[in-house]
């Protein structure tokens, strides 16, 4: 193997970009979020706790293939 100096990598998501959003939460949503945080296992913020929470449902309602999950079921 030997490096091509002319090869120039183009992934679909790279760079990732960030961007804050706001969200708003009404009073039993941010009781739920309180909950899962103060377990520690979804994140230490309300940021992490909720990008948890929506990835976990995006994977769960619209990923095909193996199932991520199926061994928390149990």
């Amino acid at each position: 193997m030997r490096r091509d100096p002319n090869y120039l990598p183009e992934f679909t998501n790279v760079p990732i970009r960030t961007t804050e959003v706001a969200v708003t939460l009404d009073a039993e949503e941010a009781q739920a979020l309180e909950v899962l945080k103060a377990t520690g296992r979804y994140g230490g913020t309300d940021a992490e706790v909720l990008r948890y929470v929506l990835f976990s449902w995006w994977i769960e309602r619209f990923m095909k293939g193996p199932k991520h999950f199926d061994d928390l079921k149990s």
